[in-house]
């Protein structure tokens, strides 16, 4: 899908907020023919239009965001790469409220994208301010007790030197988006059809075992 169809989609779903119109976008997990692993076919045009979005995102698009970071995390269930949920999770990052802030948790520690996401995503806007707000009883969550000892865990490595909201938001404007664009380029044909250059190492192996076996026989 061109760059102006996926922009077409972005602006009409600010008006309609129909999210109907974005069956081609969920997750739909599917038994690669091959039979190694399952993969989600629609990753490739998420992956897409969360990169569209990157690059051209309003305040105004959050709602969509929030949905396609939603299917990100289905995506996950089946190990699926994780480049495009760092990039739309930096999105609800950018547009952030407080309540938004489990999501983001979400996708850096429950999820197989832990060493890729940085960390400072889950600190928010600021630290202290996060801690308070997941102090508040009234804020109450099944990842509050964990989120806490979390920040208290980076809290306690001295000679880390962590980037502030400002700085973070820089880094991924500028500089990270890069090898997200490239990592996701190298992933395109396993995010298409669900096979990747280790499962043709494999196919390769079980083709020379049949060779092999009927040469004996």
């Amino acid at each position: 899908m061109d760059t102006n169809n996926l922009q077409k989609i972005i602006t009409d779903f600010r008006q309609t907020r129909d999210e109907r119109t974005l069956d081609a976008f969920a997750c739909d997990i599917v038994l690669a023919e091959h039979g190694y692993w399952s993969f989600d076919r629609n990753s490739w045009p998420r992956a897409q239009l969360i990169m569209a979005l990157f690059h051209n995102s309003k305040p105004e698009d959050k709602p969509l965001i929030k949905w396609l970071l939603k299917q990100e995390h289905l995506a996950q269930e089946v190990e699926m790469p994780y480049y495009a949920l760092d990039a739309v999770t930096y999105l609800l990052y950018k547009y952030m409220e407080m309540e938004d802030l489990f999501a983001i948790y979400h996708s850096k520690f429950e999820t197989y994208g832990d060493i890729y996401l940085e960390v400072e995503l889950t600190f928010g806007f600021d630290k202290e301010e996060t801690k308070a707000y997941l102090r508040d009883p009234a804020n109450k969550h099944p990842y509050t007790e964990d989120y806490l000892k979390t920040i208290a865990r980076y809290e306690s490595n001295t000679q880390a030197k962590y980037k502030t909201r400002a700085e973070l938001m820089e880094y991924y404007e500028n500089r990270k988006i890069v090898p997200i664009t490239n990592d996701l380029e190298f992933s395109e044909e396993f995010m298409k059809t669900g096979i990747s250059e280790y499962s043709k190492i494999l196919d390769k192996e079980k083709e020379e075992q049949l060779k092999n076996e009927n040469r004996d026989r």
